[in-house]
């Protein structure tokens, strides 16, 4: 009766540290940490570096317009206000779906302002 009391007390113990352990894990789905992108907008191009971030990221495009003209700046289905000649913008994006992205600047743009970005 003992020895059956016993395996019963050590059971529920390890069911509990189990539990407990499970609550533990790492979670997949909160926001991972901020990666810093550098765009540069000029009247012919966009630069984009670096161009890929890891899923689960939060890619913090900081942008600078160097051109002459107003631009804005597009990523997937985000996208800054216009952004004037010497201008710079801040555009926050959670990276939470693996693939390729269209960037651009849909204003005043040149056939060479697009490019990939990629989530891995």
């Amino acid at each position: 009766m003992r020895g059956t009391l016993a395996i019963a007390a050590v059971s529920a113990a390890f069911l509990a540290l189990a539990g407990l352990s499970a609550g533990a894990q790492p979670q997949t789905t909160r926001p991972g940490t901020i990666e810093k992108i550098a765009v540069t907008i000029t009247d012919t191009r966009v630069i984009v570096k670096p161009a890929r971030v890891a899923r689960g990221q939060i890619a913090r495009f900081q942008i600078r317009n160097t051109g002459r003209k107003a631009h804005n700046f597009r990523v997937g289905f985000f996208r800054t206000a216009s952004i004037r000649a010497g201008g710079k913008a801040t555009l926050d994006v959670e990276m939470m779906v693996r693939g390729r992205l269209l960037y651009r600047s849909t204003i005043n743009p040149a056939p060479t302002m697009r490019g990939l970005f990629t989530v891995y």
